[in-house]
Formats: structure tokens, C-alpha cells, sequence
């Protein structure tokens, strides 16, 4: 099977950097108007009047109560951000269909395998760098950016610790949702389908806009003591995008990333195993260097069986 090579045309009848930029503007409008819809549908829980709504701002981490609205409002605007504004531009301002960049005919069951193992391996691989990443200190003249970066972290965890509190099996099952499976669709869809490709067409260099792609999607979280580790997985969700040539590639890997991480959590909370997110102790070398070499080895296997691959109306697909 052949990369992804050839260009996806996203543009419309726009310039390139025209589109791009129109792109941003659709998933920023889209959050707006997510954080209007999701606050519409919280409203018979929380209440209308301005008191209610004013204690729901000041205390949706602290009151259990809360908990069930704030999954309504991060679904409703994870949904319409970058689920319904990218399909919309895609209809109307590029004029193709979706299931273009999903490329089920490129989705074979052996790259898919491959897939989850390659994830579940980086992700030991990767805690070298969220350890880094986390103790990592600024020198004299960004002590102030060091600082504001400092709190969006604490109150990014303190969000993550609230609401991966399964209190429930229908908490989890909703997290899986809100957490896992919108982020893994919308934000691939987002980041590799519509500006990764643009990317490749503003730069003509893959490799480039893979990276740039990388660097948004772990901008856009605002988590800078976890930037590093998150670009790297952005970087990994771009190439398994651009050597498979179906967005469901990292749709998966980007479901099992967070889908594993909620299974543990609530594994942990219901006494079956050991396992505190807060209190995770990085592995020894003794065990990441096994497991990067495993990366390494499931990375170029894939690589190699999808340019190698042919793909014919007689293959098996995974449909």
C-alpha cells in the first residue's frame, strides 16, 4: 500500500492560507457555540436563574452534583467544536464527504492491530517525557509564564481528577464518551484530517505539516508542563495517518491513549487493581528500553506492511 501522498484538497474555491485559516475560525465558532448549546441543555439540571448559574461556575469542581452537567457541557462543545464544525466545512466550504479521510478501504485489520500495540507501547515509552515534561523549570525572565502555565495546569488536573471520580458505572461509560471516544474522532478529525492535510498543501512537505499539526494539538490543551509528551503523540497520530492514508488509524490510537488510561482509573477506584493517575511511578530503563525497542520494531513493521501492501477490490477490509 502506497502513503498518503496524494493531496486531499480542502480548500473549496478559497487559497490555501485563506482556508486554513478559515478551518480555525470554524472549530472557534464551533466552541462558542458548543459552551451555548451545552449550557442549554444543563439548564433543567442546574437551574435558569443567575444564582444557580453563578454557583455552577464557581463550584462545578467541588459539588458532586456537578459532575454529570460538566460532562454535558465538555461533550456538547467537544461535539460540536470538532465533530460538526469540520464536517460542516468539509460540506460546504471543501465539498467532499468525510468518509474521504476515513479511507475505509485503506482500514486493514492488521494495521488496525498493529495500531493499538504500537499506542499501548508509546505510551510506556512517553512517560519519560511527561515526567520531564512535569518537572521541568523556566528560567529567571519566564518565571511569570512559568507561573500562569504552573496554575492552567492545576486547574486542568484538578477538571480531570473531578471528573474521572466514577461515582457510577454511568460516570465511566460516560467518560468513555466525552473523554475518549469525541476526543479520538473530533480531534483527529480536526488536527489530521482537515489541518494536516492543509498543512501538507501550504508546505508540500508532509513531514512539516505533521509536525505543525503536532504542535497545534498540543497547544490547544493549554497544558505546557505536558506539552512535549503531547506533541510526540500528536506527531505519532499524524504519521500513522499519513503512512495509512485513513484518518481511522489514528482515530483508534487516540481511542485507546485515553480509553486505557479511564479503564485503569476505574479499575483502580473499584479495588481491582493498584492504581492512583496522581501517585504513577515512572518506569525503570530497565523496562522502557524492552518497550521502545518493541515500539520501534511494531512502528517500522507497520510502515513496511502498509507500503508493501496492495490494495486490490479482492483484499479484506475491515468494514
Amino acid at each position: 500500500m502506497e502513503k498518503s501522498d496524494k493531496n486531499i484538497s480542502l480548500s473549496g474555491n478559497l487559497h490555501p492560507i485563506g482556508a486554513f485559516f478559515l478551518i480555525i475560525l470554524f472549530v472557534f465558532v464551533g466552541l462558542l457555540v458548543g459552551q451555548f448549546f451545552g449550557f442549554a441543555l444543563i439548564v433543567p439540571i442546574i437551574g435558569l436563574d443567575m444564582t444557580a448559574i453563578s454557583d455552577f461556575s464557581e463550584n462545578m469542581m467541588r459539588d458532586d452534583a456537578y459532575r454529570l452537567p460538566l460532562f454535558i457541557l465538555q461533550g456538547a462543545t467537544a461535539f460540536t467544536a470538532f465533530v460538526l464544525a469540520p464536517i460542516l466545512y468539509l460540506k460546504f466550504i471543501a465539498g467532499i464527504s468525510v468518509s474521504v479521510l476515513f479511507n475505509t478501504k485503506r482500514a486493514l485489520l492488521i494495521p488496525l492491530l498493529l495500531t493499538i500495540f504500537i499506542t499501548i507501547s508509546f505510551i510506556a515509552v512517553n512517560a519519560i517525557f511527561i515526567e520531564w515534561n512535569a518537572n521541568l523549570e523556566f528560567p529567571d525572565y519566564l518565571k511569570g509564564f512559568e507561573h500562569w502555565a504552573r496554575n492552567a495546569e492545576d486547574q486542568a488536573q484538578a477538571l480531570t481528577m473531578f471528573l474521572l471520580d466514577f461515582q457510577s458505572p454511568v460516570l465511566f461509560l460516560l467518560a468513555i464518551i466525552v473523554v475518549a471516544i469525541l476526543p479520538a474522532l473530533g480531534e483527529e478529525l480536526v488536527f489530521r484530517g482537515l489541518l494536516q492535510n492543509q498543512l501538507k498543501t501550504l508546505t508540500g512537505n508532509a513531514h512539516i505539516a505533521i509536525w505543525i499539526a503536532a504542535i497545534l494539538f498540543s497547544a490547544i490543551h493549554v497544558q505546557f508542563f505536558g506539552f512535549i509528551p503531547r506533541l510526540l503523540l500528536g506527531a505519532l497520530f499524524g504519521y500513522l495517518y499519513y503512512w495509512s492514508g485513513s484518518l481511522w488509524m489514528p482515530v483508534i490510537a487516540h481511542f485507546v491513549n485515553n480509553g486505557l488510561t479511564l479503564a485503569l482509573v476505574y479499575a483502580g477506584q473499584l479495588s481491582w487493581i493498584e492504581y492512583d493517575m496522581q501517585e504513577v511511578a515512572p518506569l525503570s530503563w530497565t523496562n522502557i528500553l524492552p518497550l521502545a525497542f518493541i515500539f520501534v520494531l511494531l512502528i517500522y513493521y507497520f510502515h513496511r506492511h502498509l507500503k508493501t501492501q496492495k490494495v486490490d477490490d479482492n483484499a479484506t477490509f475491515l468494514s
